[in-house]
């Protein structure tokens, strides 16, 4: 049986994400993000060498941006990424939808990690400085209609350490299994009426909740990295 099959069969837990993951932070820039020879440190908990990994991503985008976390931790049945629910509120375009954590870049920020270090503690109440490990970065998204760039950061959560939304900013925290998310039971769509006219997007179901838009794509780009890097991965007899 091959590593991947599609997606396929094959478990996906923390020591296949941070395998797939190892070394993305070594030498050039990735996605417009100025990088430097961070060594082994990238895989280690951040508060280990902090100065080393926000220089790794210390090109401050200019103008509007935002940055998210996909935050992954082990569990039984495999990794698992966290989502949250946004609070209602009246001028959010993107009120009461799935998302993950994170949110817009402040000019006091000193780089991209420390922009997701400040909206993580925030909204969920974690403190990545203390507990978590930089894996990497996925591609950059684009929001629209306000065309401001979005960039994905992976971390890897420690054991021990759970989630507790702002009810000021987060209605709810889950849990997503990634082996689920690349399952054929969790694809879904979403209907939107743009202009008078209806659109069908493609979307995840996760526990009846739904995943969709920029979070859908960003999902589907960790997924597709974490099924490349284990389908060149030898086949283990």
């Amino acid at each position: 049986m091959s590593p991947i099959d599609g997606r396929g069969p094959v478990r996906v837990d923390m020591e296949r994400v941070r395998r797939v993951f190892g070394g993305q932070l070594l030498g050039a820039s990735h996605n417009g993000l100025e990088g430097s020879s961070v060594g082994p440190a990238a895989n280690e908990r951040v508060d280990h060498h902090p100065g080393t990994l926000h220089a790794a991503f210390r090109t401050s985008p200019p103008g509007r941006h935002a940055v998210v976390a996909a935050i992954l931790r082990d569990a039984q049945p495999g990794a698992e990424v966290l989502l949250i629910r946004r609070a209602e509120h009246e001028l959010d375009p993107w009120s009461g939808h799935m998302a993950l954590p994170g949110g817009h870049g402040d000019a006091a920020d000193a780089s991209l990690v420390a922009t997701a270090v400040r909206e993580i503690s925030e909204e969920v109440g974690l403190d990545l400085l203390g507990h978590a490990s930089l894996l990497g970065t996925l591609p950059e998204v684009v929001a629209h209609p306000a065309r401001f760039s979005i960039y994905p950061l992976v971390f890897a959560l420690e054991a021990g350490h759970e989630p507790e939304a702002n009810p000021a900013e987060v209605q709810e925290v889950v849990w997503a299994g990634l082996d689920h998310l690349r399952s054929p039971a969790a694809k879904s769509s979403h209907e939107l009426s743009v202009k008078r006219e209806r659109h069908r997007f493609p979307a995840f179901d996760v526990g009846g909740r739904i995943v969709w838009g920029l979070t859908y794509r960003i999902l589907n780009h960790l997924i597709d990295l974490l099924e490349a890097g284990a389908a060149e991965e030898p086949v283990r007899r």
